[in-house]
């Protein structure tokens, strides 16, 4: 892609994928990649990222792309339905509108300003 996409069309072509590679070692791409995995998409990130850390903590399946530098990972093997839904469901939780507002109110009470 070179051209700008207005939100839409950029949503359409994040649902037309089936497998994400993010292969970078800077943190980066994070709308990107939970807008994947709340499409149910199966998203290969650098398990040395705090990405990694932070969404296996929630419980989120994800895929390493060391496997696939490796030989080791099937690309085309889709995700497990289970491992969809789960993924898309701790999505919606922990990254809601509430959810935020939530962590944000809790972070400026426990400021003194």
């Amino acid at each position: 892609m070179t051209d700008f996409l207005d939100s839409r069309s950029y949503a359409e072509v994040l649902n037309s994928v089936d497998v994400a590679v993010f292969n970078h070692k800077q943190q980066g791409a994070l709308g990107n990649i939970l807008a994947l995995l709340y499409l149910k998409k199966k998203v290969y990130i650098r398990s040395e990222t705090t990405h990694w850390k932070t969404l296996e903590d929630l419980g989120v399946a994800l895929y390493d792309t060391n496997l696939i530098l490796q030989g080791k990972a099937d690309l085309l093997a889709p995700l497990e339905e289970m491992d969809a839904e789960r993924n898309r469901e701790v999505i919606r939780r922990e990254f809601s509108e509430e959810n935020c507002t939530r962590l944000w109110a809790n972070l400026f009470d426990s400021v003194n300003l």
